[in-house]
């Protein structure tokens, strides 16, 4: 059957990165420079705005991508949004940060679509040139009895943790050219006449200083920053900021690349745990999965049970069943982990 193995995390979840590989080394990120413009849908300027067209399900949902044609820009009032297209029966839903810098999703203005034309999202705090704030912009789509959030998402899939960036400008960013190298033994991160680099781990959200979790890898510089290779796996994010002579930025890019580093022996990037596991043991031998693997969980609630089940089919195409006898992998509760975490036995 293998080896005996032992994975002890903060808690557990399997994701996969094999999608990543059909995709280019650097792909587009979630940001958009917002031109001010008027709610009066054959204005001129709206010629300035880049449609958003692709919304995707996150990891866990198992829905196709969506198309529809929305466009940003702002005034004195609020945020505009104006939609030329949307699936039928959807919903728009758009979040606007209450100020820059803030990522909380809980103190966003929200706004609900459910119709063509320009829509305007006043904020609790006004807009002002120079401003980037996080959006958070999803098509709602019926999924059976209910219905599922299909956050924007240029390539591949949605990342509902991160939301994306917009920058509020009078006119279009002048476009200057970046540049990313990524591999062994550095990454470089450059921007032409740029004032603000950054790279940052996307790693999905979890606790932070109230349980010791360190914050995501990250680096930044002014034009270019240079560094060893990104130790984390999972997307890493690229952003740059141009500024004018007054310091107010006038242009924005963001880039995403996928960062698979070497691991512990025994632990495959193809297929890797988040949160990462704190403690890893594993014998001699590799671990094959049979064709019909036995997962066993005395004890153990069933709802995390079945998940790790359909994970498990999903990701490999072995047809996994619960059982109490001839156990390939057994689940166990772990006392002196939080609440929601597991030891999983292989």
């Amino acid at each position: 059957m293998g080896t005996m193995g032992t994975l002890v995390g903060l808690g557990w979840a399997l994701s996969t990165s094999a999608w990543a590989g059909d995709v280019a080394p650097s792909v587009p990120g979630l940001s958009r420079v917002v031109v001010r413009c008027s709610d009066v849908a054959s204005d001129a300027c709206w010629s300035q705005a880049r449609p958003l067209e692709r919304f995707a399900a996150a990891p866990a949902l198992h829905l196709s991508p969506v198309q529809a044609d929305v466009r940003l820009g702002w005034d004195d009032e609020g945020l505009l949004v104006r939609v030329d297209a949307m699936p039928p029966d959807s919903t728009l839903e758009v979040g606007l940060a209450l100020k820059a810098g803030s990522t909380s999703l809980s103190r966003a203005t929200p706004l609900a679509i459910d119709s063509l034309g320009v829509h305007r999202l006043v904020p609790e705090r006004p807009l002002k040139v120079g401003e980037i704030r996080r959006l958070w912009i999803s098509v709602v789509v019926p999924d059976g009895d209910g219905r599922a959030a299909l956050p924007w998402a240029p390539v591949g899939r949605a990342m509902p943790s991160h939301a994306a960036r917009i920058l509020l400008a009078e006119q279009p960013g002048p476009g200057l050219p970046v540049e990313l190298r990524t591999g062994t033994p550095d990454w470089y991160w450059s921007a032409i006449g740029g004032d603000e680099v950054r790279l940052a781990h996307l790693r999905s959200a979890y606790p932070r200083a109230s349980r010791g979790v360190p914050p995501a890898w990250s680096a930044s510089g002014s034009s270019s920053v240079q560094v060893d290779a990104v130790p984390d796996w999972g997307w890493v994010e690229a952003v740059a900021v141009w500024r004018d002579p007054d310091g107010v930025p006038v242009d924005l890019v963001a880039r995403r690349v996928w960062s698979e580093p070497s691991g512990p022996s025994g632990v495959s990037a193809e297929a890797p745990f988040f949160p990462p596991p704190k403690a890893l043991l594993v014998e001699s031998d590799v671990f094959r999965l049979p064709p019909e693997p036995v997962i066993c969980a005395g004890g153990v609630p069933s709802e995390p049970v079945d998940l790790f089940v359909r994970e498990l089919t999903r990701m490999t195409g072995a047809a996994g069943r619960v059982g109490t006898d001839g156990c390939t992998i057994t689940v166990k509760m772990d006392e002196a982990l939080p609440e929601q975490g597991f030891s999983l036995l292989v």
